[in-house]
């Protein structure tokens, strides 16, 4: 029997004691069967007890061990109503340190293991039977030995970590299924005579979350260098695209894609204009389309819908990923064709082995190299006047020098309106208005 909460076990133990002959010593074997224990609980137990003062304890013949609970003096009977005596208070002192180890050790996130001299477990906490996937009496007496990849000299490493002062680092760990799991390690030898304690922790996940974050952020290097590089290698592609070809083809409608965004977890979302197709149709199809992870109509109008959506795979998605921009993406009566830039400087086989490889019914219909022209300073900024009204420039210049673009905002659009002695909803009509051609110059890159 495991001797679970130590208060009760002390006290359960205690209570034998109380009820022999006041100093008639005990063994722990006689102990062990008094309460139905395991000779280990008990010889535990009583050593606890022994340490904190409430039991006594002495060796006899070679290897045999009592223990008794001294018998109390006159002064400890004169005293039995007042406050606890220093053994008792040492011994809940005893009791509530061992408590709080307990629950820290049962409820920690991280896997907690304690090893003997043989590296075999002796204890092990939930977190550390759900990363092994075994239940602990499985886990207990086995080794990291047994979880390690094949060729893992065992040997070594363990006689290296008994005589160094700490040791900590990753290491690949095979759950009890065979899943393979990237752990880092925090271990201490000898923390006691005999035991040796390693914390580890499960870092899978956020492993691969930064190998993929820093291939989006490679991938979104390579397409502002291909957005801005002077000359390009443009491809038209005939393919089969999953939700393009079924709304064009079951809709009798029009697909014009307008561009896509990286959404903080590594999908695409995909912005496409429907023409000729309710927003309900768009949706129907949506919903039926078991590859989209998410969808949503942003605008409605009687003759066009601009449809959301993220996909778990699509052409445009595997352009992007080896380094190219989708011009654009059209698609009617089921067919659909993409407009595809890449730098001059990427491996343009490469790229078309990479797209027909997942796309074989793919068709190259043209391959056209274009040379960009050259916007100085003076053209951008005379073109992009030219495109802003008079009302339009006031009301950005306003909001700049007002401080309402900054965070917090310096001021409100009441105040600066007022200021300017026209009526809140006109000042960010013209603003608005403003901003929007900012931002289409910038993400269209407006002709000269």
């Amino acid at each position: 029997m495991d001797k679970g909460d130590p208060s009760r076990a002390g006290e359960e133990l205690v209570a034998v004691f109380e009820g022999a002959e006041p100093g008639e010593p005990h063994t722990a074997r006689e102990i062990a069967d008094e309460l139905g224990w395991e000779r280990s609980t008990a010889d535990e137990t009583l050593q606890e007890l022994a340490e904190s003062g409430v039991l006594e304890t002495k060796l006899v013949g070679d290897r045999e061990r009592v223990w008794w609970l001294p018998p109390p003096t006159d002064h400890s009977r004169a005293d039995v109503s007042a406050e606890p005596t220093e053994r008792s208070r040492e011994y809940q002192d005893l009791v509530a340190s061992e408590q709080q180890y307990r629950a820290v050790f049962e409820e920690a996130f991280d896997a907690i293991l304690i090893a003997d001299d043989e590296a075999r477990y002796v204890e092990v906490n939930p977190a550390a039977c759900e990363l092994f996937g075994l239940p602990r009496e499985e886990l207990l007496g086995r080794t990291i030995a047994e979880f390690a990849a094949d060729g893992y000299d065992f040997e070594e490493a363990w006689q290296e970590f008994q005589i160094s002062e700490a040791d900590r680092g990753l290491f690949p760990l095979f759950r009890a299924d065979g899943e393979q799991r990237i752990v880092e390690f925090a271990a201490t030898p000898n923390i006691l005579p005999g035991r040796h304690l390693s914390v580890i922790r499960d870092i899978t996940e956020r492993r691969e979350a930064t190998e993929e974050l820093e291939q989006q952020r490679k991938r979104t290097r390579q397409y502002q260098k291909t957005l801005t590089a002077d000359t390009v290698i443009q491809l038209e592609i005939e393919v089969d695209d999953a939700v393009f070809d079924r709304l064009s083809e079951h809709l009798d409608c029009k697909c014009e894609f307008e561009g896509l965004v990286t959404a903080s977890n590594g999908r695409l979302l995909q912005y496409v204009t429907v023409v000729g197709a309710s927003s309900e149709d768009v949706l129907d199809v949506m919903a039926d389309r078991s590859e989209v992870y998410h969808y949503r109509v942003v605008f409605e109008s009687d003759s066009s819908t601009l449809l959301e959506f993220a996909a778990k795979r699509s052409p445009a998605q595997t352009l992007v990923e080896a380094g190219a921009s989708c011009r654009s993406i059209r698609s009617e009566r089921g067919v659909t064709t993409i407009v595809a830039e890449l730098g001059a400087d990427l491996d343009l086989q490469r790229l078309i082995n990479q797209f027909t490889a997942e796309y074989p019914d793919a068709t190259v219909v043209a391959k056209r190299r274009l040379d960009r022209p050259i916007v100085t300073t003076r053209q951008y900024r005379e073109t992009l006047v030219d495109s802003l009204t008079d009302r339009q420039i006031e009301a950005l210049r306003a909001a700049y020098l007002a401080g309402y673009f900054e965070w917090p905002r310096s001021s409100q659009a009441e105040r600066i309106a007022s200021s300017m002695d026209i009526a809140t909803s006109t000042w960010l009509r013209h603003l608005r208005l403003a901003e929007d051609k900012l931002v289409r110059w910038f993400f269209e890159e407006l002709e000269v």
